[in-house]
């Protein structure tokens, strides 16, 4: 036999003809009307679920027409909610009465309705993100959250994603970047190399790879230019002259990523500026350099409202 409250629950201000909410849900949405009697404003919240809408009918058209049969909330103050679950439509609507456009403005719709809610209803789960639902629409009734709270709570995962978003697009255009720069040494050194082979008098074929070839005359071209280079001024040796493909100990991998592998090498000596956007000496970065751094009461509705789908 069903208690008097959940008989209340059940017909005034739950009508779930979905069958998708516990009595505990169903309970907890009685139990917080039941506290709003106390409210400056009276609010009442009326939920209903159902499987399907009535052909030929929108989820506004519906929880409007719901409002105007049950005239939800405080007529003085004109304070109901209305929250409205189609199913097979895969929509929910919030109705929000005049009166209680500071409290649960339009905006608020996403909010009320958030990912959370979204992922109960995504795996079926209805009655989870309808006590989801209630829960954050009590919190803004009875000021137990502002809208700001709420805007917070959100932006931080937004800020998180965004964050990760730049922290992946520096990454990528960081390692772009030096990927680019070291294509052009290489390309420089090819040049340099050649020249090398034709002031020697030695022809190299045109497919030949100086930069892994173990062959005894790509080593001998690459040993006289690095003498010669060796000779030169150090501010004047050419970016590739520590690489190892020019004979000396820099990697590709450690160009693109050590920085310290690179502090003490002709191409750091030449554009360390460039690299790290600045000349002090604690380089840690590519960019900007290092540092530390109704009737229930009578409401008429119509105060705003807005439709989620998931």
């Amino acid at each position: 036999m069903l208690t008097s409250a959940a008989v209340y629950a059940e017909t005034i201000y739950v009508q779930d003809d979905a069958n998708v909410l516990s009595e505990a849900t169903k309970q907890k949405i009685a139990d917080y009307n039941a506290t709003y009697a106390s409210l400056e404003k009276k609010p009442e919240l009326l939920v209903k679920t159902v499987q399907s809408l009535p052909e030929g009918q929108s989820i506004e058209e519906y929880s409007m027409e719901l409002a105007e049969t049950y005239k939800v909330g405080d007529k003085e103050h004109d304070s109901g909610v209305i929250y409205t679950l189609a199913i097979d439509e895969r929509q929910s609507r919030l109705e929000v009465g005049y009166g209680l456009e500071d409290e649960i403005p339009d905006a608020m719709t996403d909010v009320v309705t958030d990912e959370t809610v979204k992922d109960f209803f995504r795996e079926e789960d209805y009655d989870s993100g309808i006590s989801a639902v209630v829960d954050n629409i009590n919190a803004l009734l009875t000021h137990e959250k502002t809208i700001e709270d709420f805007e917070e709570e959100d932006n931080s995962g937004v800020l998180v994603v965004i964050m990760v978003a730049l922290g992946a697009f520096g990454f990528l255009a960081y390692a772009l970047a030096r990927y680019s720069k070291y294509r052009q040494i290489k390309d420089q050194y090819a040049k340099d190399f050649f020249n090398q082979a034709d002031d020697m008098g030695i022809y190299l074929p045109p497919n030949v790879n100086i930069f892994t070839s173990k062959d005894q005359t790509v080593k001998d071209v690459q040993q006289a230019l690095r003498t010669k280079n060796k000779a030169r001024d150090d501010e004047w040796l050419p970016d590739y002259y520590d690489f190892l493909f020019a004979g000396g100990f820099l990697t590709f991998w450690a160009f693109c990523f050590a920085t310290s592998a690179i502090r003490g090498t002709s191409v750091y000596t030449n554009h360390g500026g460039w690299f790290y956007g600045g000349d002090n000496d604690d380089h840690d970065s590519f960019f900007g350099g290092g540092g530390s751094g109704g009737s229930f009461g009578g409401g008429s509705f119509g105060g705003g409202g807005g439709t989620s789908s998931w």
